[in-house]
């Protein structure tokens, strides 16, 4: 009966009050997994991210700062956040778009396993909508600097664009070095 019954109720998730249902598991990091979750017919990326020390609430916040200094088509989406107490730790939870290709990295994992090649064309578009992103993030007052760019943080957007996604390494662009 269990059995039964853990295929037919699927999980759910609350961020604000309103409530995703897990669809699946998307990926983990060393702090983090995202699922793909759902309300209604819309589809969402749930970042979901153990929150043990101040320095770690310190960061969620400025990678929500992030999302929220840049309105850019080519960066990812921050469509809500919320930050609960589950015992004897928080959770961060943000709901960000979701993009079923996947990312850049399981584009050319796919290219290596198939022996093809990735058209020059849909490279160069990919390249532009990265540097348009890029370019988002430098033009604010004061700049700032993704660092943290490679293919795993590049989600497939629609016609041969990327997302830049991951703002948690979003900082300063410029810095003065006062010390070796």
């Amino acid at each position: 009966m269990g059995l039964k019954c853990s295929s037919i109720c699927k999980p759910s998730v609350r961020v604000n009050g309103r409530r995703y249902k897990v669809v699946k598991d998307l990926g983990e990091g060393a702090f983090s997994y995202v699922n793909l979750v759902h309300h209604g017919k819309e589809r969402f990326a749930l970042k979901r991210i153990r929150l043990q020390l101040p320095e770690q609430e310190e960061a969620f916040e400025r990678e929500v700062q992030a999302h929220r200094a840049v309105d850019h088509p080519n960066v990812l989406l921050l469509h809500d956040y919320d930050v609960v107490t589950k015992g004897t730790y928080k959770e961060a939870r943000m709901l960000v778009a979701y993009y079923k290709d996947g990312t850049v990295q399981d584009l050319i994992e796919q290219t290596l396993s198939r022996i093809c090649h990735i058209p020059e064309i849909d490279i160069l578009h990919m390249f532009k909508s990265l540097c348009d992103a890029i370019l988002a993030f430098h033009m604010l007052d004061p700049p700032m600097a993704h660092r943290d760019i490679k293919p795993h943080n590049l989600l497939i957007g629609p016609d041969n664009t990327v997302i830049l996604m991951d703002l948690g390494s979003v900082s300063k662009a410029r810095c003065s070095i006062r010390s070796r």
